[in-house]
């Protein structure tokens, strides 16, 4: 049994912005005025809005519960049918054709 929870919605709005940066530099650049380095930065900004709820969450501790039930009923059922099977044995004598 595989059983996975998600919290968030279905659907998403998503919209970003992206920006260069022209000529930057960094603490630790070395400029030179002989060799001059173009250096472009991009940034890019991301936001997310769910436009629905999240939907119904399923509990997981309760599925596992009923497939713990089911399994005990299945070994039940085969207890009762072998103890059948053990007395037909008995009372027959044998499987004896």
């Amino acid at each position: 049994m595989d059983c996975q929870n998600a919290v968030g919605g279905g659907m998403n709005l998503e919209f970003g912005v992206t920006g260069i940066i022209n000529n930057a530099t960094g603490p630790f650049d070395n400029y030179d005025p002989m060799y001059p380095e173009r250096k472009d930065v991009g940034v890019y900004a991301r936001i997310v809005i769910p436009l629905d709820g999240p939907e119904e969450r399923i509990n997981c501790n309760t599925l596992y519960q009923l497939l713990l039930e089911k399994e005990r009923l299945e070994v039940q059922r085969l207890r009762a049918e072998l103890r059948n099977l053990q007395s037909l044995q008995q009372g027959e004598g044998g499987f004896e054709n």
